[in-house]
């Protein structure tokens, strides 16, 4: 890999939407459901939580990918994100059919993220 590979990528990773400080969470938890279809967690996997892996690596981020179970076809599962805090309290965020964006703004807004210093 060379290095303008290399620093493409830190600079993707160090700006843009999701590269926060996280000062006071101890652990990340977002739980989908198999058949869920809800885009906007997705993408935020995708999209979002790298930036906010790396600019946390204190903080330990979990993905948990549970069975849904036989219900009918029109109930849906919804995504949950839950934010555990250095203080032992935990915030429960559940995500709603939104865009990876709206995601991400919402959960930095919950968390009281700062900035992250590049």
């Amino acid at each position: 890999m060379s290095q303008t590979r290399v620093q493409s990528i830190v600079a993707r990773l160090s700006q843009g939407l999701g590269a926060q400080q996280l000062p006071n969470v101890r652990k990340v938890t977002l739980t989908l459901h198999r058949n869920s279809a809800n885009f906007g967690a997705r993408y935020f996997i995708r999209e979002n939580l790298p930036r906010l892996q790396y600019s946390n690596p204190q903080v330990e981020f979990r993905i948990a990918r549970v069975a849904t179970p036989q219900q009918p076809k029109f109930t849906v599962q919804m995504p949950l994100t839950a934010m555990h805090a250095v203080d032992g309290s935990i915030k429960e965020m559940p995500i709603k059919r939104t865009t990876s964006e709206q995601v991400c703004r919402e959960f930095i807004k919950l968390t009281g993220a700062t900035p992250a210093a590049v």
